[in-house]
Parts: structure tokens; C-alpha cells; sequence
């Protein structure tokens, strides 16, 4: 009782019990003071009293659609400021994320669409090519259209740049072949998915494609192309590109399933992370980071930390993941080569360029071996670095 006849709003002092009844609630106090003659009128009009509770339900409707009214703007607000923004304009081509219940292998985007306005912060309009229906989208849901290298939809750029990566990941129909038996982590929705290449097939005819049959862990198969197998394949220690003068890297350097060492522009701290996202239009990219073994703080009650600033030399990477733990619920962190299914990886949207909260490309394609650096490009990373790093 006590609950239901306490102010329900900041600023008001309307209670659920008046929301509901459409007047106060009257405490068995007030009934043995309203039997006193002298506070009761002698005759009640029956009229006077029906208007009266239709005005008072009338100001608690209006009050209660006012005050819905601003929860919604301020939950909204509140969302809208915890979004990581896809920063768009007019003209630029994106996929729409269209879910459907086919299973997770069935294509979850549709598209190509065209930008046509920002609408709002997180609201763009948008078009499917070849039809004039417009709509909008919300962020989330848009991502980058990166069209195949030739087709009508490639700028230039785009189009030099996937000839580049083709060039890249080209690989000779014996290091094609020795991709069988690798492993592959993919992601489906939420959900992470291990696998295995079981078959390389070789194409019939020369300008046809390869193809990599994938056999996930609940049973289900998809053949990937050479280019969608690099975005999901576990990282090894495959031979690369060496290290060039730092002033000459730039993102036209940077190719997905690439190991990058990266150097930030206010901390010169060194970071190395696999690049799973490139968006060459604006010089940023996604990277998932590697991380590091723990060390110990030193004295009798010394403690494990991350020592961030720990010589490349020194470093022992493997790919870093966050999972939430039930026991502590909270995320955790944690460095592994073979994650759970639950784990998803450390990722983070990377800037290059001369800003203060940009990074600086130091290493195009890193090189493991043993989960170290490989000695080669330690040795011509300490020629190159000044620091001692």
C-alpha cells in the first residue's frame, strides 16, 4: 500500500494507485475524518462529480504519455552513445544485414545499396541498386560493400588494390594443395564455429576459381573461396613479405590475414594483431590483437601484470579473446591458439595516420615462429627501430 501510494515520477506526485483509480487513495484515516459532517458537502451533484473524474483521468493519461514520452528519448540517447558509428556519406555502397532462419550458412546480407542521406546519427537512407524504394537503416546493420576486383561497382582504387591482395595471396597448385588439414575459425551470427579444410578442388577450366571444402564441428560443409579462406584461417608461420622503411607503409600495405606490428602515436607502445577488416576509402582497418605472456611484478608480494612495454624479442604471442564468465560475471581475457566456442576475439577498429590517437605501420606482415617473431625480422626491425625496442 505503502508502494502503490508514493510518487511515481521525479517532479510529480502522482502514484500508480491515482494512475489506475483516477483519484487519490483515501487511508482509513481519511474515511473516519470525511464522516464529520462538517467537511462533507450536503447534497452531491452526480454530474459535477463524473466531470471531475474525467478531468483527473484525462491529466493522468496526458501526464503518463508525456512522461513515456521522455524515457524514450533518454533510452534511446543512452543507446545511441554506446554505438561504435560506420561513418558514411552519400553515394558510398553498402550490405544491409537481412537475418533469416535458413541456417548459418545462408547468406545473412543483401545488396549492393546505395547511400543516399545520413538521416541521423545512426539512421542512413538507403537504396538496393535497381530499385527506387528507399529506406532506412540503422548502423548496425550496414557494412562496407567491397566489390570484386573488374566488376561495374570497383572504383580504381578498389579496383588496384583487390588486383594487389590477388597478387598477394596468389598461391602455386602445390601451396594450394597444402592447405588441406588446416584449420579455420568462423564466425556465424554470435557464434564461433572451428573447422578444417577436408578438400582442395582444382577448377576444370583456367579462369574458373579453387575451392576449399570446409568441415565445421557440427558436421556442416561449405566450400570458401581462395579470398574468403584467408579472412578465417588459423594464422601459421607462413613465409612473407619482408619489413620496409616505416614512411612507406601505408593501408594499401595492409591485406586481411596479415599479422601487422602497429606502434601508437602517443604512447609508442608496439601492438601486433591479425588484420580481419580493411577499409582502404578510410585508411582504417580491424585488428584483432595478439597478445602477450604475463610477468611477474618482482618483489614478495609481487603480482602477475601485462607489461605492455615488454622488447618484441621478449614477447611470446598468441591470438587474444574475451568471454564473459559466469562465476565473476564479468569479460575476461585470454590468450590462446586454440579458443572455445564461446570466445570472441580482441578486436578494435584501427586508424593510420599522423593524428594523436592514430598508429603509425611499422611491420606489413608479421612472421612467426614459435609463436615469436621470427629472428630475420627481429633483426631488421632492430635496424630500423631506434628505441630499443
Amino acid at each position: 500500500m505503502a508502494h502503490n501510494t508514493s510518487p511515481m515520477y521525479a517532479g510529480s506526485d502522482l502514484s500508480p494507485w491515482e494512475v489506475v483509480n483516477g483519484r487519490k487513495f483515501r487511508w482509513p484515516s481519511d474515511l473516519v475524518i470525511l464522516q464529520d459532517p462538517g467537511l462533507l458537502p450536503d447534497k452531491i451533484d452526480i454530474a459535477t462529480y463524473y466531470k471531475h473524474r474525467v478531468d483527473k483521468f484525462t491529466e493522468v493519461s496526458d501526464f503518463i504519455k508525456r512522461m513515456l514520452h521522455e524515457l524514450i528519448g533518454k533510452n534511446a540517447a543512452r543507446h545511441d552513445a554506446l554505438q561504435d558509428s560506420l561513418m558514411l556519406k552519400p553515394g558510398d555502397l553498402v550490405t544491409v544485414h537481412v537475418p533469416n532462419r535458413k541456417g548459418k550458412l545462408a547468406c545473412q546480407h543483401a545488396g549492393p545499396a546505395e547511400v543516399l542521406e545520413k538521416h541521423s546519427e545512426l539512421l542512413y537512407r538507403v537504396r538496393f541498386l535497381g530499385n527506387n524504394n528507399a529506406f532506412l537503416a540503422h548502423v548496425r546493420r550496414l557494412h562496407r560493400y567491397h566489390p570484386i576486383a573488374g566488376s561495374k561497382f570497383a572504383s580504381s582504387r578498389t579496383r588496384d588494390r583487390h588486383t594487389a591482395i590477388d597478387n598477394r595471396v596468389a598461391r602455386s597448385p602445390e601451396m594450394k594443395k597444402q592447405l588441406l588439414g588446416r584449420t579455420v575459425r568462423k564466425f556465424f551470427g554470435k557464434n564461433a564455429f572451428n573447422g578444417k579444410v577436408i578438400e582442395v578442388i582444382s577448377p576444370e577450366d583456367i579462369n574458373d576459381v579453387w575451392l576449399y571444402k570446409i568441415r565445421y564441428e557440427d558436421g556442416d560443409v561449405e566450400d570458401l573461396e581462395e579470398r574468403e579462406l584467408n579472412r578465417v584461417l588459423l594464422i601459421d608461420s607462413t613465409p612473407s613479405t619482408t619489413p620496409t622503411d616505416e614512411t612507406t607503409l601505408s593501408i594499401d600495405d595492409v591485406h586481411i590475414g596479415d599479422l601487422v606490428l602497429l606502434r601508437g602515436n602517443e604512447d609508442k607502445r608496439y601492438y601486433v594483431g591479425k588484420v580481419t577488416e580493411c577499409f582502404p576509402d578510410t585508411d582504417e582497418f580491424t585488428l584483432h590483437y595478439f597478445a602477450h605472456q604475463m610477468t611477474h611484478s618482482g618483489g614478495r608480494r609481487g603480482k602477475s601484470i601485462y607489461d605492455d612495454r615488454m622488447p618484441l624479442k621478449d614477447r611470446t604471442l598468441k591470438a587474444g579473446y574475451v568471454y564473459y564468465s559466469k562465476s565473476n560475471r564479468q569479460m575476461q581475457h585470454v590468450r590462446t591458439n586454440q579458443p572455445k566456442r564461446d570466445y570472441r576475439p580482441f578486436s578494435e577498429k584501427i586508424k593510420l595516420g599522423k593524428g594523436k590517437y592514430d598508429m603509425t605501420l611499422i611491420l606489413a606482415d608479421v612472421r612467426l615462429d614459435n609463436d615469436h617473431i621470427c629472428k630475420a625480422q627481429l633483426t631488421q626491425l632492430a635496424n630500423m627501430l631506434s628505441d630499443g625496442s
